[in-house]
């Protein structure tokens, strides 16, 4: 009798644990990826209408940074959308029904929606999760080379050698630019191909069918690239000591010294945010890859669904806050972006106060020749 009782508590245990890391999961997805979703697309529409106006757009690190930041709005807008759609759908007591599939080693939901009781799925789970896998790391790739791109550029244009000063010329960015994007778009095709549901653990699993393929890709931009930005940000680190001795050297890509300085710090914490923030999911994943025919208790797949979350999340810290982080460390571009915000607000202002003043006295001459 003792030992039933035992047991039953152990399972009661169990359960409240459970329930408890389902719950926090579940309020993690809600309120993390909201705060995403908000501060990150209108930061990103900001440094986007920042980095167009004059001086920085004459820098070729400005394209590269636009760049990137259009990449982000596919990341934002991809994964952390249908996570806080299916939060929420499964938060709420509604008659749609959900059925699960695990996309990417964590838990994901496709809503079916129900129309005179028949229910009519809006995308098939198959192709939902080719698509997704696609444009998911299609983003992360172009985003992660776009950064690489920018730290090499900056290297280019802090170097003495006149040689390697002209790589950073404007005009050459676009075309790396559209190489690198037609490149990965290309490369990208094997992950819709090579993604398949499979059922692991008794759960519908988005995984790719060959193992070995995956893998080397994954080492390239989860180990080499992040390496790479480290060496060039590292070797740009080194040149920016002899900026302010050289003032001439850049003088001819930028109209002011001081932004293509604060630029070049810029990018050298974009550099460190990308590569902490793909570090704990890139160790995730390979332990998934790792474990994922091993036999594993509900509890354990429960807590790594929630460890898997928050590696995730860290991704997101730098296409979501990286712009507020940059205007509030680099004084030169805090003041600059203060002082287009006062001017535009201050233009529009006017401009309408203008337009109604010119509205009162079209009216007022009509009365006058009236009477």
């Amino acid at each position: 009798m003792s030992i039933i009782i035992s047991t039953n508590s152990t399972v009661e245990i169990v359960s409240r644990y459970i329930i408890k890391l389902n719950t926090i999961s579940n309020r993690m997805n809600i309120y993390v990826n909201l705060l995403f979703l908000i501060f990150g697309n209108i930061g990103n529409l900001l440094k986007i209408f920042f980095f167009l106006q004059k001086p920085l757009r004459l820098c070729s690190c400005s394209v590269y940074i636009i760049a990137a930041t259009i990449t982000y709005f596919f990341l934002l807008n991809n994964i952390p959308v249908t996570r806080f759609l299916a939060n929420i759908q499964s938060s709420s007591n509604t008659t749609k029904s959900i059925s699960q599939i695990n996309i990417g080693w964590y838990d994901s939901r496709i809503v079916l929606l129900h129309i005179d009781n028949i229910p009519m799925s809006i995308i098939s789970p198959a192709l939902y999760c080719k698509l997704r896998m696609y444009i998911q790391m299609l983003s992360t790739n172009l985003a992660l080379n776009f950064v690489l791109l920018a730290s090499i550029n900056r290297y280019c244009l802090s170097s003495r050698v006149e040689k390697i000063r002209k790589y950073g010329q404007i005009y050459l960015q676009y075309r790396l630019i559209l190489f690198t994007t037609i490149a990965w778009s290309l490369l990208s095709l094997h992950h819709f191909f090579n993604s398949n549901i499979e059922m692991i653990n008794q759960r519908s699993t988005c995984l790719p069918k060959y193992l070995k393929y995956f893998i080397i890709l994954s080492i390239t931009y989860t180990v080499i690239m992040p390496m790479l930005m480290i060496t060039f940000g590292l070797l740009t680190l080194s040149n920016v000591r002899n900026i302010t001795k050289n003032k001439n050297l850049l003088q001819k890509h930028c109209l002011n010294q001081r932004i293509e300085y604060q630029l070049t710090w810029m990018i050298l914490l974009e550099i460190l945010l990308t590569v902490l923030g793909c570090l704990p999911h890139s160790l995730y994943a390979f332990y998934a890859i790792i474990t994922r025919n091993q036999s594993k208790t509900i509890e354990q797949i429960t807590f790594e669904n929630m460890i898997d979350q928050i590696s995730r999340m860290f991704g997101y810290i730098e296409c979501s806050f990286g712009f507020y982080i940059y205007i509030f460390s680099l004084s030169t571009l805090r003041k600059r972006f203060i002082n287009l915000l006062k001017t535009k607000l201050t233009c529009s202002i006017f401009t309408d106060h203008h337009h109604r003043n010119n509205i009162t006295i079209k009216y007022l001459r009509r009365t006058l020749i009236v009477r």
